[in-house]
């Protein structure tokens, strides 16, 4: 095993050396609040130097990247975007095209952003928003209720549930993710579900297309999420750890 990695390490740092870029998995956020790109392949993942800090929450795709700090929502990719005002503490994002929904937590507050401007929208949606998805035939939502979680569109009509005990989850285009005390879950549009043995997940994130960000309280993991190639790595954080 130490020998395939040192063989992987010398390939990466030759393939750096030949002026080819490494592959990109995407933007992640540590648990100091850096954002920081992600390069290479999984269980060998390199995080980049810190191209924003204090990061509360972000997601990613090759359209689009934004992250949000306690007051501003900035363009991630662009070190000088001076920002957005916005509410207090992070947000949820659904990314779609050149465009994104977000929702502030804090405030109960949704909106949209495009070409660097960012409109409110007067939505209610009854419960808890824990995630939310952006699609052409309209937004749908996570939401945590007293009895049970539920996915619904905007005129509050059930599309599925998820188990009771559900903590966190993130939708995406032909697949919820969502975390259970002691496991995640990838499901597919068919019903069908792929777990994870990992416990204490609290959060997830768009890393970038194929590829989600899953935090603990002390560990930072990618999952990959095409269909039959699902896979989950743990990433380096701010401590320097990785697996």
């Amino acid at each position: 095993m130490k020998i395939f990695f040192l063989f992987l390490a010398s390939g990466l740092a030759t393939l750096a050396q030949s002026g080819l870029d490494a592959p990109q998995a995407g933007m992640m956020v540590d648990h100091s609040g850096a954002l920081r790109a992600l390069t290479g392949i999984a269980q060998s993942f390199i995080a980049g130097t810190a191209v924003r800090t204090g990061v509360l929450s972000a997601a990613c795709r090759l359209s689009l990247c934004l992250a949000k700090t306690d007051t501003s929502l900035l363009d991630a990719r662009n070190a000088s975007d001076p920002g957005i005002s916005s509410p207090p503490g992070p947000a949820l994002f659904a990314i779609h095209d050149q465009s994104a929904l977000l929702y502030f937590p804090a405030a109960r507050q949704f909106a949209r952003y495009r070409d660097g401007e960012m409109q409110v929208v007067d939505w209610s949606v009854d419960g808890e928003v824990i995630a939310l998805h952006a699609t052409s035939n309209g937004p749908r939502f996570a939401v945590r209720r007293n009895d049970g979680v539920w996915i619904v569109a905007l005129d509050g009509s059930i599309e599925s549930a998820l188990p009771a005990d559900t903590v966190a989850v993130l939708l995406l285009e032909g697949a919820t993710i969502y975390s259970l005390p002691d496991a995640v879950v990838i499901r597919r549009t068919d019903g069908s579900e792929t777990p994870f043995s990992l416990p204490d997940v609290t959060s997830f994130s768009q890393l970038s297309e194929n590829y989600v960000q899953v935090s603990t309280s002390n560990a930072i993991y990618a999952l990959r999420t095409e269909g039959g190639r699902e896979q989950i790595s743990q990433l380096p954080d701010s401590t320097g750890a990785s697996q």
